[in-house]
């Protein structure tokens, strides 16, 4: 980490690894960036404007390369963070170093011209409207300025200080899934008999998750703030990637569909493994370890969408699953005479359907009684 010691933002902006950690999801990358900032934060000011700087730089090329305009808040938005980032750099050159020149990258440039060829275009294809837009503007800021003097007055003598964010927590019973969305946009696909908890607004370094149970999450990607899913003591961090925590039962299972995750054992972190997609990290109880295995990406995740797969199923995982995807609670009036085991798959079925067909093979009957169900094995 020396050789970034000295860096400042027209450094940060030039250097190959510092942009990759800004428009790829890398785990690695992550690390080691987010452990600089921590024990480097005379540095972060440079590193937060080097970030901010880049992503408006592709912003522009997006844009241009698309053909798409840019609206005027917008356009002034990007205008003054990149006249801003070069007047840093410009202040920091030292007038007495003579010809020393600080080197910026072409691309910034090119970014600049191409922003101020955009805002140029568009000031010209609104002046004949410039009048009638100043007029409405004129209104609307005088709406405003009323409203806002209305209500700071209300706010100052009720003493109200402003709301803070407050922990939401969503919780399935057995037999229901549900689909809720984070604030960053990520999405959470909640497993039956399964609890999440979060920040209404995650702070500014990095956007946290309780889970008990069983989850299927698609990141959204933001190399500021690391993705944490914490469940049972193992910690799982993402960028921007899709991978399943399942914690339903004394060992924890993190899989990864794609991207890359990095896994930890809250209480033991030198046990970390960083998994590729198609590999698994499993927790198992009180071992303070993790093992890795590859797995089916389909068996695991397959739940999401309403489709249950059973692939050699014991008689108490076969049932207990059944009771926490349909709520039922399960009265065995007898047990099997012989070894059990299952393996068969059900897309969007009811209870019903399902045990017909599962008791047709493996020989027993049953009595649905509301939310009991009798199990009569042959």
């Amino acid at each position: 980490m020396n050789e970034y010691k000295h860096f400042r933002f027209e450094d940060f902006i030039q250097d190959k690894k510092f942009k990759d950690w800004v428009f790829n999801t890398d785990v690695e990358l992550d690390y080691f960036w987010n452990s600089y900032i921590d024990t480097n934060p005379d540095q972060k000011g440079d590193i937060e404007k080097a970030v901010l700087f880049l992503k408006d730089i592709k912003d522009v090329k997006d844009m241009k390369g698309t053909g798409d305009g840019m609206g005027e808040s917008r356009q002034n938005r990007l205008w003054a963070r990149l006249q801003q980032s070069m007047d840093v750099v410009d202040n920091e050159s030292p007038a007495n170093e003579g010809s020393k020149v600080v080197s910026i990258n072409p691309e910034y440039e090119a970014a600049r011209k191409g922003l101020h060829d955009q805002r140029r275009e568009y000031i010209l294809k609104k002046s004949q409207s410039a009048r009638r837009i100043r007029v409405a503007a004129v209104a609307v800021f005088l709406l405003a300025l009323s409203v806002s003097f209305y209500f700071f007055n209300k706010n100052q003598g009720t003493g109200i200080p402003a709301p803070s964010p407050t922990v939401l927590t969503n919780s399935n019973p057995s037999g229901q899934r549900s689909n809720i969305f984070l604030p960053d946009g990520s999405t959470v696909i909640l497993g039956a008999g399964s609890t999440i908890s979060y920040q209404s607004e995650f702070v500014a370094n990095e956007r946290s998750i309780k889970l008990q149970g069983e989850a299927f999450f698609e990141v959204v990607k933001d190399s500021l703030r690391p993705f944490k899913v914490i469940s049972n003591g193992v910690v799982t961090t993402a960028l921007g990637t899709s991978f399943n925590v399942n914690s339903l039962g004394k060992d924890v299972e993190v899989s990864l569909v794609t991207g890359r995750v990095l896994v930890e054992i809250s209480d033991n972190q030198s046990a970390n493994k960083v998994l590729e997609p198609g590999e698994q990290a499993v927790y198992l109880e009180g071992s303070a370890t993790l093992k890795t295995r590859s797995f089916d990406v389909r068996l695991t995740t397959s739940w999401k969408d309403g489709i249950l797969i059973f692939k050699n199923s014991s008689h108490k995982a076969f049932f207990d699953r059944l009771e926490r995807w349909y709520g039922v609670e399960f009265d065995f009036i007898n047990q099997p005479s012989e070894k059990w085991d299952y393996s068969g798959e059900f897309s969007k079925e009811n209870l019903e359907n399902v045990l017909k067909g599962v008791g047709f093979a493996k020989d027993f009957d049953f009595l649905i009684k509301g939310k009991k169900v009798d199990i009569t094995f042959k």
